[in-house]
C-alpha cells in the first residue's frame, strides 16, 4: 500500500493517543508516526499498531516534547509533506521536576511542546489539501 497523507500523533503510547493513532491507521492511505519520550514504548505500540491494523506504514519516533531542540531536530530531519499533526502528548509530575533547558516539565510539554512542534512543522502542513493540527 502506498501512503499518500502522513498524520504525526504525539503522546502515542498513552491510552487516548494509542486510540487516535490506531483510529487514523486504520483509514486507507494513511502513514502514520507515533511520537513519545520512551523509545521503546513508542517502538511497542508501533509493532503493536501494525500488528492490530495491519497498516505496515506506521513508525515510532522517540522524542521527548518537553525539549526544543529534539523538536527543531525532528523539523529539520522531516522531509515529506505532512497533512495532519495530533497534539496529545502529556505529563503530570508528581512533584516539580525541571527539564535540561530549566523550564518546568508540565509546562514545557503540556503548553510549550505543543507550541514548538506546530511552529517548527507548520511549513510542511501549510501547502496541505485539508492539512490540519488538532
Amino acid at each position: 500500500m502506498t501512503s499518500s497523507r502522513t498524520a504525526i500523533v504525539t503522546g502515542a503510547y498513552g491510552a487516548i493517543g494509542r486510540a487516535i493513532a490506531e483510529g487514523i491507521a486504520r483509514i486507507t492511505g494513511y502513514r502514520v508516526v507515533i511520537l513519545g519520550r520512551d523509545k521503546n514504548k513508542i517502538e511497542h505500540t508501533a509493532q503493536s499498531l501494525i500488528e492490530i491494523t495491519g497498516n505496515k506504514d506506521i513508525t515510532g519516533i522517540g522524542i521527548d516534547l518537553g525539549r526544543k531542540q529534539e523538536i527543531i531536530d525532528l523539523a529539520a530531519r522531516w522531509k515529506e509533506p505532512l497533512h495532519v499533526l495530533v497534539n496529545n502528548a502529556a505529563t503530570s509530575p508528581r512533584k516539580r521536576t525541571l527539564t535540561n533547558e530549566g523550564i518546568e516539565m508540565q509546562w514545557a510539554v503540556n503548553v510549550l511542546g505543543y507550541f514548538w512542534i506546530m511552529q517548527c512543522l507548520h511549513a510542511h502542513i501549510a501547502g496541505q489539501q485539508d492539512g490540519r493540527i488538532v
